[in-house]
């Protein structure tokens, strides 16, 4: 189980969070809001993706340019 789930920033229709497990610094963006909204044949989408990076550095880079800075409502 990852350790300190932060959110990183909200989004529409979702939430980026990180987290560290096993020595890796995840990322994980939930997409899951927009289950409700999807056609019966993609109900079992991924909505839920985890990203892995080796370093802090290389998944913050990964976020600032995905998403932007870090909402300051979650610091």
């Amino acid at each position: 189980m990852p350790d300190k789930r932060r959110v990183y920033r909200d989004f529409e229709g979702g939430v980026v969070l990180t987290a560290e497990q096993g020595g890796k610094f995840l990322a994980v963006i939930d997409e899951g809001t927009l289950a409700d909204l999807l056609p019966e044949e993609l109900e079992r989408a991924d909505l839920v993706k985890t990203i892995e990076f080796e370093t802090e550095e290389e998944r913050s880079a990964y976020l600032l340019k995905r998403f932007g800075p870090r909402s300051q409502t979650n610091l």
